[in-house]
């Protein structure tokens, strides 16, 4: 069985790049910090002042844009920086099984709230789609957000987590600190509403602090819970193009889903309760995962 490489930030950061010289800073953060640097402005702005849903279109390829800026910070990092190449972020397109067993997943996850609408007779049609809710939907369905997903992908699970599990046994704590930085970096989806409104000097402003930070909060513990699951499928899978596919139709699906069906908002519950129940599956997993042995 393949098993990642122990490394760790302190590790990388004492190892001579090319024999003479060592890096003040660790790499990874100067990943995370590259992160920022290109993504943020794009999805604060993408977010901020594309934020109706007449400009739909320019949000999503925004959104999708920004998603790709952490790819591209791993990829500068790691070939600039740490100057090695990419064994270890899993660049084999795994079994087909995986691919099928994730489709199968999202289309229960994101339709289960409609199916169980229709059985309420509550499902209704959106029958006033736009012209560029229908591109979204074209796009997220035929691929475009898989090339998203990707992005963030090969940056927060193919990069990231090889260079901070140094321990199996420290697996879940190392999910949990990628789900916390991947978290603060959503919150850009909401610190663009509300900085928007305060340089344009929007009356009541200063009264979008409470929910932007509820907000933002919300990100990071969905994304502390989502870091268990992403992270339990590219660990089982070993494949960054299985989780790549995991990502962009979560994405995808959820994003098609939403502009295709309007129903009461409480059916969305029961995707929260899927969710609920695939992270303590990815849970049960890690925790045998960090008892194995090499």
């Amino acid at each position: 069985m393949t098993v990642l490489p122990r490394l760790n930030i302190l590790a990388l950061n004492e190892q001579p790049l090319d024999g003479r010289s060592k890096l003040p800073i660790p790499p990874v953060y100067i990943f995370i910090t590259l992160v920022f640097v290109l993504s943020w402005p794009i999805l604060i702005y993408g977010f901020g002042w594309f934020a109706s849903s007449a400009e739909v279109l320019k949000r999503y390829l925004l959104s999708c844009t920004g998603m790709l800026m952490v790819a591209f910070s791993a990829f500068l990092t790691r070939v600039f920086v740490e100057r090695r190449g990419f064994k270890d972020v899993g660049l084999n397109l795994g079994n087909y099984k995986w691919y099928l067993a994730v489709l199968l997943f999202f289309l229960f996850l994101w339709l289960g709230p409609s199916l169980v609408a229709l059985l309420f007779r509550k499902l209704e049609l959106n029958q006033a789609l736009r012209r560029d809710e229908i591109i979204v939907v074209i796009l997220s369905l035929g691929g475009f957000s898989l090339l998203a997903g990707f992005g963030e992908e090969f940056g927060w699970r193919g990069y990231l987590i090889p260079r901070l599990l140094c321990d199996r046994k420290m697996t879940r704590l190392v999910l949990l600190s990628v789900g916390v930085v991947w978290g603060i970096w959503h919150c850009a989806a909401a610190i663009g509403p509300f900085l928007k409104a305060g340089l344009e000097g929007s009356v009541g402003w200063l009264s979008l602090v409470g929910p932007t930070l509820v907000r933002c909060f919300q990100m990071i513990a969905s994304s502390i819970a989502l870091s268990f699951i992403f992270g339990a499928v590219w660990l089982k899978s070993k494949s960054i193009f299985v989780s790549s596919f995991f990502h962009g139709y979560w994405v995808g699906i959820r994003d098609s889903a939403s502009h295709l069906f309007i129903y009461p908002s409480g059916f969305c519950l029961v995707t929260l309760l899927i969710v609920v129940a695939a992270w303590f599956i990815a849970n049960r997993w890690l925790e045998k995962y960090e008892r194995r042995t090499k």
